[in-house]
């Protein structure tokens, strides 16, 4: 801990800390303090009872494997339907297929929602 602050001169002045007075009392132990150990030569910190040595390790995320998949499955979706649509501009028949899948779509839709009311008004 800091042992004084002192006003002398222009500027505040802080002392202890270290040398004699070291920055971490150890008759006078806090949790949240935080020590460098020279002994091991590394961080330290004090929960109330016990120090715990601060890992120097970075943590990994990541995606797991069902997400890579759907990922993955949502791209080559995206490419599929970027060719059809680049090959639409210049070929009719391929323009004529994709809007009749856009149409066979919006009739999927409605017969879904219907099927979906049907089921709750006979359930």
């Amino acid at each position: 801990m800091i042992n004084g602050i002192s006003t002398i001169g222009k500027y505040m002045l802080a002392s202890g800390g270290y040398g004699s007075n070291p920055y971490i009392n150890m008759n006078n132990l806090s949790a949240g303090m935080v020590r460098y150990n020279g002994n091991n030569n590394h961080l330290e910190v004090y929960d109330g009872s016990t120090w715990y040595q601060i890992s120097n390790t970075t943590a990994s995320v990541g995606l797991n494997g069902e997400a890579e998949s759907l990922l993955d499955w949502a791209r080559q979706k995206r490419n599929e339907e970027l060719a059809w649509e680049k090959l639409a501009k210049t070929n009719n028949g391929v323009k004529l297929a994709l809007d009749n899948v856009e149409e066979a779509r919006r009739q999927l839709d409605i017969v879904a929602k219907l099927a979906r009311e049907h089921e709750q008004t006979t359930s």
